[in-house]
């Protein structure tokens, strides 16, 4: 895969659809999808050596030519925009899953302190 092709779709990765989704029309109820988007990556190329480098020492193995790269993209939905009669408000997402977590660290905590406090 060439760099050119590489980067569109790096760049349909991190494109605003992801982030927002696309709207759902229903009853005159407009509802937009939104979503926390993060996403890095990196590449690179070898040139082919040279035809005068030296080879490199018996039972090794020099670079070769060739070129890679990579992609890491996370979303998490965070709500919706509701638009209803030409007026919008934002309707958080509630994450049950995210509030047993922090719930559960906070528990620990607490009682971490509450045996330091005993002793």
């Amino acid at each position: 895969m060439e760099a050119s092709q590489l980067l569109a779709k790096v760049g349909d990765s991190l494109s605003a659809v992801r982030a927002f989704g696309e709207p759902i029309d229903r009853d005159g109820i407009t509802l937009v999808p939104v979503a926390y988007v993060v996403g890095g990556g990196g590449g690179g190329t070898t040139p082919p050596p040279a035809p005068d480098a030296p080879s490199p020492p018996a039972g090794t193995k020099g670079p070769s030519p060739g070129d890679g790269a990579g992609l890491g993209v996370i979303t998490w939905p965070v709500g919706a925009y509701v638009i209803k009669d030409g007026q919008a408000r934002f309707v958080p997402t509630v994450d049950v899953g995210q509030l047993v977590l922090v719930g559960s660290f906070v528990l620990s905590r607490m009682l971490k302190a509450l045996r330091r406090r005993r002793r």
